[in-house]
């Protein structure tokens, strides 16, 4: 179930984050704007046109405060590794050359790592492309999800359960990368098994503004209905019993059952594949080596 680390050598890739200072501008150079092109690892789908506007105001109000960092593609050639936005904002400021610091990278592999870790930590992008953009450091450079928590200083929960966003069906993902629901609300549509219902509920959340809590809500019942439809009615349970099952319930994003006794109990976490055992079992720190 474990994909093979980088290891150490990962530690080269995490980007310097200090600031474009005076005592560090020897290390930058200004090269023409015509001769950089974007980088084509971008995790960045969309740039919206007043996102750009305010960062090209903010450059003309304060300065460029960070670099674009870029490689060499070529004769006089280079290729944007982060900061696009922040190239589209000069060009649009009127900028002719473009301040730069210049990356010594040859390596596909590690081109698309280094541009992945530093857009991913340094850009505002939405939670789609956050997924996307940890989902491409697993697949295609064997990075576990313990290694992209760390490179990206999240936790491995908060990336275990960015990756399941893209579980759902498109028309959720096209509402989440446009801001019509948030991330939350795709966690939650998560509870539901049926894509039909998932489906339903999102129109319900984009036209009646059904918030996070009112899906939780609606999932938690729906289970319980079906549930009380198999099983005998159970003894009601204590208050802060039911609190920690609720909380569980949202780390794991699964159902979860606690048994209480004066001597003791049980903890019973459901899931409902192979994959979904993986991904609890990520949530627990537990490796499982095939």
């Amino acid at each position: 179930m474990r994909k093979k680390a980088l290891g150490k050598g990962l530690e080269a890739l995490i980007p310097d984050s200090e600031p474009f200072s005076e005592e560090k501008k020897q290390r930058y150079v200004e090269i023409p704007a015509e001769s950089i092109k974007p980088n084509h690892y971008q995790p960045r789908n969309l740039f919206h046109e007043e996102e750009i506007q305010s960062l090209a105001d903010s450059i003309r109000e304060n300065g460029l405060l960070q670099p674009v960092t870029v490689r060499r593609s070529g004769d006089n050639s280079y290729e944007i590794i982060s900061g696009e936005r922040r190239f589209r904002a000069m060009l649009r400021l009127g900028y002719k050359k473009i301040p730069v610091l210049i990356r010594d990278i040859t390596n596909e592999s590690q081109m698309l790592v280094m541009a992945l870790i530093e857009n991913l930590q340094r850009e505002d992008l939405n939670p789609i492309e956050e997924a996307l953009g940890y989902q491409r450091l697993i697949e295609e450079n064997g990075l576990t999800q313990q290694d992209v928590a760390r490179v990206v200083s999240k936790s491995r929960a908060y990336v275990t359960n960015t990756l399941r966003l893209l579980k759902l069906e498109p028309e959720i993902i096209k509402a989440i990368e446009d801001d019509k629901i948030s991330a939350g609300h795709g966690r939650a549509l998560l509870s539901f098994d049926n894509p039909s219902t998932r489906l339903k509920l999102l129109k319900a959340v984009v036209e009646e503004g059904l918030s996070v809590r009112e899906l939780e809500k609606l999932a938690a019942d729906k289970k319980e209905i079906s549930r009380r439809q198999k099983t005998p009615a159970p003894v009601k349970k204590d208050p802060g019993i039911e609190f920690l099952e609720h909380r569980l319930q949202e780390f794991f994003g699964t159902r979860v059952s606690i048994t209480h006794t004066p001597k003791g109990g049980s903890v019973s976490i459901k899931y409902y594949s192979e994959e979904d055992l993986t991904r609890i079992l990520d949530l627990l720190n537990i490796e499982v080596n095939e």
